[in-house]
């Protein structure tokens, strides 16, 4: 029985047992690889910015974009160009890439190809969905757009048809044959279905719930600030309210 009780006090004080926390860190390492941050953006294409082909123009800006990350980095996602009037795009890659690539749509920017662009989420530390990166356009038929009373559910009803497209798209094995189906390839009925139609995105753009790129650059992208007016001391200064 003493030898025993030596035998476990030898291995904790040898630390060959983890702990649960470090069980849990391991973990957390090993499945860095697949978690990203996720950008789900959406604007109406400017036509005076854009006076060449739309579909070309917008193809060389992103894949110029991507090209000076992908040596270090992995960025996946989907761009639909909805009957080339407007873009909804699903970007995943790192935070501080995502920063990067709003900042080029700043409304004063001259990358910038969008107007009335709106951030309708921008989550971190997700599973990524899509295997590869791609452009496509989408010809859509028009439909009649009414304005939800929560703005959030049709956002959510968004996401989760390019999520079903990443998914569908990552059941191809070969990444070539992602790419060539998500830019070309016959959607099943069930992501075509979900896809948002180009009345819904010019609705996104019109909502002032939503932060412009402007705003969420403002609110996420700068320093803070403090300005000190005085130090708090022990007693408590008469002129506070507590």
């Amino acid at each position: 029985m003493e030898d025993n009780k030596e035998e476990q006090t030898k291995k904790v004080g040898d630390g060959n047992r983890q702990s649960l926390l470090d069980v849990v860190i391991d973990e957390y390492n090993k499945e860095s690889g697949s978690r990203t941050s996720r950008l789900l953006l959406t604007g109406e294409i400017d036509g005076e910015k854009l006076r060449g082909d739309v579909d070309e123009e917008v193809s060389r800006f992103h894949n110029n974009f991507i090209s000076n990350y992908e040596k270090t980095h992995v960025l996946t996602g989907a761009l639909l160009c909805i009957n080339r009037k407007a873009v909804v795009h699903v970007f995943e890659a790192p935070t501080p890439i995502l920063f990067d690539y709003l900042r080029m749509l700043k409304a004063g920017a001259s990358t910038n190809f969008l107007k009335n662009a709106r951030i309708c989420s921008l989550t971190e530390e997700i599973p990524r969905e899509f295997p590869v990166w791609g452009f496509r356009v989408l010809s859509q038929p028009e439909e009649e757009f009414v304005v939800p009373d929560n703005w959030l559910e049709c956002i959510f009803q968004t996401l989760q048809g390019f999520l079903e497209l990443g998914r569908e798209v990552s059941g191809k094995t070969d990444p070539q044959q992602a790419q060539k189906y998500l830019e070309t390839g016959q959607l099943s009925r069930t992501v075509a279905a979900q896809l948002p139609h180009v009345e819904r995105i010019q609705g996104f753009v019109k909502c002032t719930d939503l932060c412009s790129v402007d705003q969420y650059l403002e609110i996420y992208d700068t320093p803070i600030e403090f300005t000190l007016e005085g130090e708090l001391v022990w007693p408590v200064e008469p002129f506070l309210r507590y």
